[in-house]
């Protein structure tokens, strides 16, 4: 598929019958990267995703009626937090991520508001969001999980209001 094809995603509102394809995707784009900090636990994985997997709030991302990734996007009083972007790789790097994005990007742009993630500092997607604008903010140890294994370190990136008219964000840079 070329880009112009994937470009024409939609969205619709998550169920909990799209609670297991949402693991298996995130299983399947995370797994390598939990397995660097920590022992990937599917019983593990799965009540944490149970706990973050909100339907209605998670958008399923779709190409020609075919659920292919996942998108949550929370507005809050002072930023909009991008809380869940991940696409099945076949579907990786074809354009879908970057509409997505720029669609929070040009939003937070009108309402003058910055945009606010977290990813996993090991995580490659974490140049995709610097590609955007976003730049490293903040380095945090995300703790330890149930069996007193580290859980990584996250870095909370940042892109101004402004990002898609200025290019990169220009934001200080710090490690707290």
């Amino acid at each position: 598929m070329d880009k112009l094809m994937i470009s024409l995603y939609s969205l619709r509102p998550a169920t909990w019958d799209d609670f297991e394809f949402v693991f298996q995707l995130n299983k399947i784009n995370m797994w390598k990267y939990v397995e660097l900090v920590r022992v990937w636990s599917d019983e593990v994985e799965r009540a944490d995703m149970h706990r973050k997997f909100a339907p209605g709030r998670d958008q399923i991302v779709q190409i020609d009626g075919k659920a292919v990734g996942v998108f949550k996007v929370d507005y809050q009083e002072s930023e909009i937090c991008l809380n869940h972007i991940e696409l099945l790789p076949e579907f990786q790097g074809k354009g879908v991520g970057t509409a997505l994005m720029q669609k929070v990007l040009t939003e937070a742009e009108s309402l003058n508001m910055p945009v606010t993630l977290y990813v996993l500092k090991i995580n490659p997607a974490k140049q995709f969001y610097k590609h955007l604008g976003f730049q490293t903010v903040e380095e945090i140890a995300s703790g330890k999980d149930c069996n007193g294994m580290e859980r990584g370190v996250k870095c909370k990136m940042l892109a101004a209001a402004n990002a898609t008219t200025v290019g990169k964000a220009q934001l200080r840079q710090g490690v707290s």
